[in-house]
C-alpha cells in the first residue's frame, strides 16, 4: 500500500511540476512576442521610397504612448507628421501627405527591417527602412 502511495504522490508531483513548468514557458512566449510586436516599431529608422524619378530618403520616426502610435517622416526637405498610425501584429499602417497627395504607407517588420509599399494616386512604390536606433 505504501509503494502504490508513494508513485501516485510522485505522478501526482510531476504532472503538477509539468503543468506549471508549461504555463510559464507559455506566459514567456506570450510577453516576449507581444512586447516585441508592439515595441517592435517604435524608434528611428532610416528609410527609402523608391520612385521612377527620384529616391526618398529620410528618417521615420515612431512613437507610442499608451496605446496610441504616432510619428513622422523627415528628410532635408522638412517634416511631415504621420496620421492615422496603426500597428497589428508585425503590420505598420500611416497616411502622410505631400504636396496635396494622400499616401498611404504599408509596412510589415522583418527583425529589425520594414518593407512594404506607399500608394498615391493609385500608384505602389517600394518603401524599405533599416533601425537606427
Amino acid at each position: 500500500m505504501n509503494h502504490l502511495f508513494i508513485y501516485s504522490s510522485y505522478k501526482s508531483l510531476t504532472m503538477k511540476f509539468s503543468f506549471k513548468l508549461l504555463l510559464f514557458f507559455v506566459g514567456v512566449m506570450t510577453f516576449t512576442a507581444g512586447t516585441a510586436v508592439e515595441k517592435g516599431f517604435v524608434g528611428t529608422w532610416d528609410y527609402i521610397v523608391e520612385t521612377p524619378d527620384i529616391d526618398y530618403k529620410g528618417l521615420l520616426t515612431i512613437k507610442k504612448d499608451g496605446k496610441a502610435y504616432s510619428g513622422d517622416m523627415a528628410n532635408e526637405a522638412g517634416k511631415i507628421v504621420l496620421q492615422n498610425v496603426k500597428v497589428e501584429t508585425n503590420k505598420l499602417t500611416f497616411k502622410i501627405n505631400v504636396e496635396g497627395y494622400d499616401c498611404y504607407a504599408t509596412l510589415t517588420l522583418e527583425g529589425d527591417a520594414l518593407k512594404g509599399k506607399v500608394d498615391v494616386e493609385g500608384q505602389a512604390f517600394p518603401m524599405e527602412g533599416t533601425r537606427k536606433e
